[in-house]
């Protein structure tokens, strides 16, 4: 019971941090990062843009990423290999 209880005080007072990616954001990330030749050159990858495009889970990553911080090149790393991971995990 005690566990329980700890659970649902835990639950809830995480829960306001899980957000929903709206589609919103997913393009205007998008048009951001098309900015940047790294990630235009995943458009020049058939499948990796057919994933971008229509992969939910891609789509959800890319619109999860802070378009506020795309300027800073250590944060479009850190999303160029996020990115990288999640296509090569559905190519294979």
């Amino acid at each position: 019971m005690k566990n329980f209880a700890l659970n649902l005080i835990s639950l809830i007072t995480f829960s306001p941090l899980i957000t929903e990616v709206t589609e919103q954001e997913i393009v205007q990330n998008i048009r951001q990062l098309k900015k940047h030749q790294w990630f235009r050159d995943y458009f020049l990858h058939d499948t990796y843009k057919k994933l971008i495009i229509h992969d939910q889970d891609v789509r959800e990553m890319i619109g999860g990423f802070n378009s506020k911080r795309f300027h800073k090149d250590a944060y479009q790393e850190k999303c160029q290999k996020k990115l990288q991971r999640i296509l090569q995990r559905k190519v294979n």
